[in-house]
C-alpha cells in the first residue's frame, strides 16, 4: 500500500483530513480529543498504523470520552456509537479509500494537503 509518507510522519491534522475524505466529521470537542490521543497513540506499533489510529481513536476512545458514560443508559448509548462508528469507518476506509491506495496514489494526493 503506498500511503505517500513514512508512518511516523502524519500528524494528527493529517489524521482529520483523512476522517472528513472519509466523510466522518468530528465536533470540536471530539477533534480537541482526537489531536490529545493521535501522537500517544500513532506508530507506537504496527496496530497504530495511520489507520489503526484513526480507528481506534474514532471507534473506541471518543464515544466513550467525548460523551457521559456515568449512567447505564449512557454506557449503553456510548457502546451502540462504538458499534456503528467501527462499521462506519470500516466500509469508508474499504470503499472509498483503499482502492485508491491500492492503485498506488499517495495518500497526500487523495486527501490534498
Amino acid at each position: 500500500m503506498v500511503i505517500g509518507k513514512p508512518a511516523t510522519a502524519y500528524t494528527a491534522e493529517d489524521g482529520l483530513r483523512v476522517m472528513r475524505y472519509l466523510g466522518l466529521e468530528l465536533n470540536p470537542q471530539e477533534q480537541r480529543l482526537f489531536r490529545e490521543h493521535f501522537p500517544r497513540l500513532h506508530g507506537t506499533s504496527n496496530r497504530y498504523d495511520l489507520f489503526g489510529t484513526l480507528w481506534e481513536i474514532y471507534a473506541q476512545i471518543l464515544p466513550f470520552t467525548a460523551y457521559p458514560t456515568d449512567t447505564l443508559e449512557t454506557e449503553r448509548e456510548a457502546t451502540v456509537m462504538h458499534i456503528n462508528r467501527d462499521l462506519s469507518f470500516t466500509v469508508a476506509y474499504e470503499f472509498k479509500l483503499k482502492p485508491q491506495l491500492k492503485q498506488g496514489i499517495p495518500l497526500s494526493k487523495i486527501i490534498g494537503e
